[in-house]
């Protein structure tokens, strides 16, 4: 019985295998038949058409329908003839508008590059012109003092010659008076006790003779002297244009950021008179920070009354026309610039300060007495394409020096310097420029390998339709600079700036970084009003401190704004003042100018910043007291 079932089981799986295979196999049958029936449909289409072929063939003639395809083949063959000559146009076409845009990039390129030269040109002349209208206006001043003594000098003389002359005529008339009454009491006497008439005649003609050769001469001595001294003033004058020439024309091969604007060393007027010397004249010694007074000149004069038969001396009239007003504490004119931004120092107290920022003509002569130091050569071969402006170029002793890499000689240089912060705070700074599109993983390069806390960006992208900086940070999103992602945290909006927490990754580490942005401040000028700058000073350093905690490692904070000089400067320099008057309420700007020179050439471009620099501090010591 058992294998009775087990037999009727396995013919029962038998039997449901068959019934599948042939429900596939009509499946298929169904498939085939229904490809055969499409088949047949489109053969009796076909059969259709070629019967309606047929019908139109036998009613037209065969050579109409052979003419009619040689006439097609051969428009066919005329058109691809044709396609091919347009694609030729159209590549020959790219390959000319190619190089037209190659060549109008370079020559826009050279545009701005000519542009920005002109700029700092126009710039530097206007502030070589100022100065040196000054400086023609206070000699200027010095002749008109000159040659007022040299008239008063002639008008002595002219009074002691008629004074004298005066005297020989009344002397004359004596003589005949008392030869008239000689020859009145003697005329009975014999002619050998008396005086001969021709004698007597003759010796009045000689005296009258004399007297006139005197007054010829002497009115000869007075016109030859006031030539001279005419011809004197204008080939001085000569001599100063052609001074203003060399001084304020740069040459083509040196850069325009090289001229620098220094003031030039006194010079002395030396007058050797000519005129005939009937008085003595001894002036006092006048040297670089004396001058002559009123009262000096009265007591010459009445020495002169006294002394008027006396003969003068041979020595030279050395007249001093330096500027009156010497800076204090300044080094001497001919140190090289070297020593001046080592040396020079100003130490202002609150007090002075608050006077400093309101004098513009001393903040002018001390801004543009300062060298700029900037650095006429790269020496790095390949690494001009790295620079925004060709004149601004990191200086080598502290430039930032990026790790190497491999097969890339320029990858080390990226145009920033180390700045030393107050008190010889060792690279507490680093100024550099905007970032270029070939340069932003070079700037994120430095930002890792200086473990930087903050970044300060001072400028807009675009400034007078002129592309300022390239925009190296995202949006909101996250974004890959290279083999460095970063990402947005968070976002806070200020009157006049904006903050960026970024998270940084760079091979399987992190770091936060603070970027402030500040987009009030244009170029090449100050802010109209200073809080929000030094509202801005106090983030940065506050934020310096609390990432120094977070990253467990603290460096340099990066400030740049377009060129890396300017707004950048006048941030540190801020930052540097504040510190110190905090610390001893007094502030030495100058010396904090002549330290951001000597790391990095140019800091503080224009004389507006550097007073708005002392008008900043000054408010900030205003609220200190």
């Amino acid at each position: 019985m058992n294998l009775s079932l087990d037999t009727i089981l396995t013919n029962a799986r038998e039997l449901v295998s068959r019934l599948r295979r042939d429900d596939a196999t009509a499946d298929t049958a169904v498939s085939q038949a229904q490809y055969v029936q499409e088949r047949i449909l489109s053969m009796k289409q076909y059969g259709d058409d070629l019967a309606e072929l047929n019908d139109i063939s036998s009613h037209r003639p065969k050579i109409d329908i052979l003419y009619n395809i040689q006439k097609e083949n051969r428009l066919i063959k005329q058109l691809q003839k044709e396609n091919e000559e347009l694609k030729q146009l159209v590549t020959e076409h790219r390959s000319v508008l190619e190089k037209i845009m190659y060549k109008y990039r370079q020559h826009v390129q050279q545009l701005k590059l000519m542009e920005e030269k002109e700029k700092i040109a126009v710039q530097l002349f206007n502030a070589g012109l100022a100065q040196e209208i000054q400086e023609k206006a206070s000699k200027i001043q010095e002749m008109a003092l000159i040659m007022q003594r040299a008239i008063d000098i002639d008008d002595t003389n002219n009074a002691a010659q008629e004074e004298r002359i005066s005297a020989l005529l009344l002397e004359n008339r004596g003589l005949k008076e008392i030869l008239a009454v000689h020859e009145n009491m003697h005329k009975n006497k014999p002619i050998s006790t008396t005086i001969p008439e021709s004698n007597i005649k003759h010796n009045t003609d000689s005296a009258l003779s004399w007297t006139q050769n005197i007054i010829a001469l002497t009115i000869g001595a007075i016109l030859l002297s006031a030539i001279v001294t005419f011809l004197a003033v204008l080939l001085w004058r000569s001599r100063q244009r052609r001074l203003l020439k060399t001084k304020c024309e740069p040459s083509e091969s040196t850069p325009f950021s090289s001229v620098n604007i220094e003031t030039p060393r006194p010079k002395e007027i030396v007058l050797y008179p000519i005129v005939p010397k009937l008085i003595q004249f001894n002036p006092p010694d006048i040297n670089e920070n004396t001058y002559v007074s009123a009262s000096t000149i009265n007591t010459t004069k009445k020495h002169r009354k006294k002394n008027l038969l006396q003969r003068g001396n041979n020595s030279a009239l050395t007249i001093s026309v330096a500027p009156k007003v010497r800076l204090l504490n300044s080094p001497s004119t001919d140190c090289t610039s070297d020593e001046y931004l080592q040396t020079a120092i100003r130490k202002l107290t609150i007090d002075e300060l608050h006077q400093r920022a309101q004098d513009t003509c001393l903040l002018y002569q001390e801004f543009w007495s300062t060298p700029t130091n900037h650095l006429e050569k790269l020496r790095i071969c390949g690494a001009g394409t790295k620079n925004r402006y060709c004149t601004i170029i990191a200086n080598e002793h502290s430039r930032v020096k990026l790790s190497e890499l491999p097969d890339d000689p320029v990858s080390s240089y990226i145009n920033a310097n180390y700045i030393t912060g107050w008190p010889n705070e060792y690279h507490a700074f680093i100024a550099t420029q905007g970032p270029l599109s070939n340069t932003i993983i070079d700037f994120y390069r430095m930002i890792w390998q200086e473990y930087t806390p903050v970044v300060v960006m001072i400028t807009r992208l675009f400034e007078n339709n002129k592309s300022k900086c390239e925009r190296y940070i995202p949006d909101s999103r996250a974004h890959q600079y290279g083999p460095f992602y970063v990402e947005v945290k968070s976002i806070n909006y200020q009157n006049d700036y904006e903050i960026r927490r970024l998270i940084i990754k760079f091979e399987n580490e992190q770091r936060e970084v603070d970027h402030y942005w500040y987009t009030a401040w244009p170029d090449h000028s100050c802010p109209n009003v200073v809080q929000p700058l030094i509202e801005l000073v106090h983030d940065v350093e506050k934020s310096r401190i609390d990432l120094s905690k977070i990253n467990k490692r603290s460096g340099p904070v990066i400030v740049h704004c377009s060129a890396g000089i300017g707004r950048t400067g006048c941030f540190i320099a801020l930052s540097n003042g504040i510190k110190q008057l905090n610390k001893e309420h007094s502030v030495d700007v100058l010396r904090i100018l002549c330290n951001l020179r000597r790391d990095r050439g140019g800091m503080i471009q224009t004389n507006d910043q550097y007073q708005f620099v002392h008008q900043a501090l000054s408010e900030y010591a205003r609220r200190l007291q």
